[in-house]
């Protein structure tokens, strides 16, 4: 399989569903993908959650944004893609025949999709290659999943921009879903650049040299 989604949801079927379309309707072959969904076991919505053919669904005690990289491991230790890809409930594709574009990109970079951040070297929604994932034993060990995989890429060199276009339907972004799941995030970015934090994701740099 090419690829593997990794998306934590919460609250959100409808827009969920939106993201879902956009994938399946922009790619060329659908059966090069699978999406691994995290859902709490306290969201009073996941029985409104679609039930489609290429969506796998995990649920588990709720441990909020600031351990969501708890979650994203769970998902990537069953992705069966060759690329992991880290996914938001509210985001859409916006290039035709994505996975024909990341087919001819070999698995030594961490990808970098374009997006509406408003900044073209944040990696937003990385593309990792699932052999490093399982080198290293994880995806990330903080919650902020994909800065995690944009440090390592820098400090690497292998970060790298991927001509596919993402739209990112954050409220701070375009005004939509400023709701619950949005106010509830309780995540402190100084965490992130604690120096434990740093030197953990520079042990993951240093174990992931052989593999570029």
């Amino acid at each position: 399989m090419l690829v593997s989604f990794l998306c934590p949801s919460r609250g959100r079927p409808e827009s969920f569903l939106r993201s879902m379309e956009s994938i399946s309707n922009r790619a060329q072959d659908s059966s090069c993908f699978e999406v691994l969904v995290w859902l709490d076991n306290d969201d009073e919505t996941a029985r409104e959650y679609p039930r489609l053919p290429y969506v796998k669904y995990f649920t588990g005690a709720r441990v909020g944004y600031a351990r969501l990289n708890e979650v994203v491991n769970i998902l990537a230790r069953t992705a069966c893609g060759r690329w992991l890809f880290l996914w938001n409930d509210d985001v859409v594709v916006r290039t035709d025949n994505w996975d024909v574009v990341l087919s001819g990109i070999e698995p030594t970079i961490v990808g970098n999709p374009m997006h509406n951040h408003g900044s073209s070297g944040l990696c937003v929604f990385p593309i990792v290659p699932r052999a490093w994932v399982d080198q290293i034993g994880h995806f990330a060990l903080d919650g902020a999943n994909d800065t995690w995989w944009q440090k390592i890429g820098e400090i690497n060199g292998t970060l790298r921009p991927v001509p596919i276009t993402l739209f990112h339907d954050r409220s701070d972004l375009t005004g939509n879903h400023d709701d619950q799941t949005r106010r509830e995030n309780n995540y402190d970015p100084a965490t992130f650049w604690a120096e434990d934090t740093q030197a953990l994701i520079r042990v993951d740099a240093e174990e992931l040299k052989s593999c570029g």
